[in-house]
């Protein structure tokens, strides 16, 4: 994608699973971009493969999504220099708008997730944990 092609704004959070080995590993990443519907990418492995759903998305929600991108965007960068943790699992919230990456800080980062990860009804997340038991059913290459 070019970046005349990139979107106005972009919003994302991403739940990684501890490092450990597969198949106890699994991510996901749900984005909303300025045009669109949510995306959910999950990954039951470490990046493969990757099982996408999408969701609509109605425009108070896209309006307030883009606002929490607009602070983002505007707040000073996240401090990364004190210690960090390490292992176990992470999530992370992070927003795109003319080009320019941001993590989100502890507030709007909440923000998006609660945004965000609202669309992809129980039902959607059923079926990613039948999948995914599938998926390890068929890939015992971990300790269980």
């Amino acid at each position: 994608m070019s970046a005349n092609d990139e979107p106005e704004w972009t919003a994302e959070v991403h739940f990684y699973a501890a490092t450990v080995p597969p198949p106890l590993h699994d991510e996901y990443r749900i984005t909303l971009a300025a045009v669109g519907d949510f995306r959910l990418d999950y990954s039951p492995d470490y990046n493969k493969p990757v099982w996408t759903y999408t969701a609509p998305v109605d425009s108070e929600t896209r309006a307030a999504v883009r606002s929490v991108v607009e602070r983002v965007q505007a707040a000073p960068p996240v401090d990364r220099s004190g210690p960090q943790a390490i292992g176990g699992d992470r999530y992370s919230a992070s927003t795109r708008m003319s080009g320019r990456w941001a993590e989100a800080p502890l507030e709007p980062a909440r923000e998006l997730w609660r945004l965000l990860g609202d669309p992809f009804g129980q039902d959607v997340w059923d079926e990613i944990r039948e999948r995914r038991q599938r998926y390890m059913d068929e890939h015992p290459h971990g300790p269980r």
